[in-house]
């Protein structure tokens, strides 16, 4: 690792006093640079500024470095409805984003901030497709598995018979990269405007740019599961594969509510294969189609009745349980998108399928070019993209 500039490679971690003494004493041009400072460090650690401070600082009394900072200025985060902790608030942040040095620390600030506050539910979040995210420095390369041709391998295997040999199944590398985009926006503000204000004006700001990227990265991460992520027919990470609902069971024009013996033979014949559901991707047309073919319930099992009761917890609006005889059960979590039109909907296990990466400089350059500048800018942007797992985790169903 390269020597840190601002914070500590060895030795104590530098106590939060240090920090704040270090983005605000001296003149402009010091302050300037050790911010910039700040970002180089967060850049060779490969992470935000916030993960950076939360690592590398000094933490005290159950805070980690980053929250030892803020109580180290006296800024309470969470200071809503609270008359004493908003005027200290207003007291240690009235020169936060006009001082070239605390600016750099800005967006961990309305981050934590917007942490406390309460906030509707995201309904077609990405979160909901995805496995997991990972943190990547640069551009990362797409996967393929390729089962063990020798051993018959497939996803119905089961058992080892004794002294055969172990299935290994080959990741590779392909020759093309994965897809990222930059997702989110700016907030500007003149220098006497931001000047007269304290931090806490962004929050709603804030909150509408972490909404509309949500719903941003929700639909590439759609378009990522029908499209996939190469032109090859022949790889598993191609596009969907689609099955007809109509040959199924030979009922083309008959709403999807009327059709359960096929959505059924669906569910099935991928259980057979080893390749059970766990999720459904749908369109809200859909999501009432399938309310009235199956009961669908909430978290406290409670029936939906028309369309208002579709309820749930958080943003899982509700979930599918198709109850067959002999105890024989699907549950399938329901997850709503606006990026499937007509009648079409996906089934994938949501833990093999589709992965988030993210490029860990994502806001560190627009930070970098913010400070020394007249105008103030937040900005809250991200570098994402989304990789697949196992390509043939996934089905569409259509039908007319």
């Amino acid at each position: 690792m390269s020597a840190l500039q601002l914070l500590k490679n060895t030795g104590p971690k530098l106590k939060p006093t240090e920090l704040v003494a270090a983005l605000t004493q001296g003149d402009v041009t010091a302050q300037r640079q050790q911010a910039s400072n700040l970002l180089q460090d967060a850049a060779i650690l490969g992470c935000t500024v916030e993960a950076a401070l939360a690592m590398y600082v000094e933490g005290s009394n159950g805070l980690n470095g980053l929250e030892a900072t803020f109580q180290a200025m006296n800024i309470p985060v969470n200071h809503q409805g609270n008359e004493v902790a908003m005027a200290c608030f207003a007291a240690a942040t009235g020169t936060f984003m006009t001082n070239e040095g605390m600016r750099v620390l800005l967006p961990a600030l309305i981050n934590n901030l917007l942490r406390a506050v309460e906030r509707a539910p995201i309904i077609e979040r990405v979160e909901d497709l995805i496995f997991g995210t990972r943190i990547v420095k640069n551009n990362v390369l797409q996967k393929e598995i390729s089962w063990d041709r020798n051993t018959n391998d497939s996803f119905k295997t089961h058992r080892i018979a004794e002294g055969a040999n172990i299935p290994r199944r080959e990741l590779k590398a392909s020759q093309t990269a994965v897809n990222f985009f930059k997702t989110g926006h700016a907030i500007e503000m003149s220098y006497e405007f931001a000047s007269t204000v304290t931090p806490d004006v962004l929050v709603p700001y804030a909150a509408r740019i972490e909404f509309e990227r949500s719903q941003d990265e929700h639909a590439l991460a759609v378009s990522v599961l029908i499209n996939g992520e190469s032109n090859d027919p022949n790889s598993i990470n191609g596009a969907i594969k689609e099955v007809n609902l109509d040959t199924l069971d030979n009922k083309a024009g008959t709403p999807l509510r009327n059709r359960a013996e096929g959505f059924l033979k669906w569910i099935i014949e991928q259980s057979r294969k080893g390749l059970q559901f766990d999720t459904l991707l749908v369109g809200w047309d859909t999501l009432m189609e399938l309310q009235l073919m199956f009961p669908v319930t909430n978290a406290n099992n409670t029936p939906a009745v028309g369309v208002g009761g579709v309820t749930g917890t958080g943003t899982q609006i509700a979930n599918l349980a198709v109850k067959v005889a002999n105890g024989v059960n699907f549950n399938l979590t329901l997850v709503v998108t606006s990026q499937l039109q007509g009648n079409k909907l996906i089934g994938f296990r949501k833990a093999e399928t589709i992965e988030r990466l993210i490029k860990a400089n994502s806001q560190l350059a627009e930070t970098e070019r913010n400070i020394g500048n007249q105008t103030i800018l937040y900005t809250n942007t991200i570098i994402s993209g989304f990789t697949l797992a196992y390509g043939d985790t996934r089905t569409l169903l259509k039908w007319t």
